[in-house]
């Protein structure tokens, strides 16, 4: 038995219809900020790099600090309103299995801390995680895939998550999380390297249940 799942929660647990999600949040935190001409300036190549991105705003690094606090604000304000038009499912089967599941469930998103408890409390699973993982949504804050998210998480945990534990996630980011973490991968929905895909979570329980 894996001593630990860490379960992410966008497109894992919450299934987006938009698959350019990130371009639509980023689009309305410039809005947010005050930046009329949003999707111009996204699309611009010097949005992309940071240093460049601080010029084509024309705003300052300290300026910049403020702005990406409010990101948060954005993230939330688009999946809501997305989740009510119904653009965001969730995936019934991921409810199903952490509720039943007898392992220690933690999840892990680099999602915005108010959208994070407005699902879980919404279908009724933050109870049955033993952590959840917020990141700061500062510059440079520690978010997937860097390992320092588990050293975080064990501090406050006080216990170590070996090797016998595993990541469940549908990304790039998620995998890189598992191979800098030393931890196993279970690939959700795409193929990613040279990774299984599962198509539900009936077939990770099933794996879980038999292999791992």
């Amino acid at each position: 038995m894996s001593k630990y799942i860490l379960i992410d929660l966008e497109d894992t647990i919450t299934i987006h219809k938009d698959k350019e999600r990130v371009k639509s949040v980023m689009i309305r935190w410039l809005k947010n900020n005050g930046i009329k001409d949003a999707e111009n300036i996204y699309n611009n190549p010097n949005f992309k790099n940071r240093e460049s991105r601080l010029k084509l705003l024309k705003i300052t690094k300290k300026e910049y600090e403020k702005w990406y606090e409010n990101f948060k604000e954005a993230e939330f304000e688009e999946y809501y309103e997305k989740f009510k038009l119904g653009e965001i499912k969730i995936e019934k089967s991921a409810i199903d299995f952490i509720k039943k599941n007898k392992n220690i469930l933690i999840l892990v998103s680099n999602s915005a801390p108010k959208w994070i408890d407005f699902i879980l409390e919404k279908y009724g699973i933050k109870k049955y995680f033993k952590y959840i993982f917020y990141r700061e949504y500062k510059i440079d804050d520690v978010k997937k895939p860097s390992k320092e998210v588990i050293k975080i998480i064990e501090d406050d945990i006080n216990d170590n998550i070996d090797n016998s534990s595993l990541v469940i996630g549908d990304s790039y980011t998620d995998y890189l999380f598992a191979k800098n973490c030393n931890l196993k991968f279970i690939c959700m929905y795409n193929r990613i390297e040279d990774c299984n895909s599962y198509k539900d979570f009936n077939e990770v329980d099933k794996l879980i249940k038999e292999n791992i």
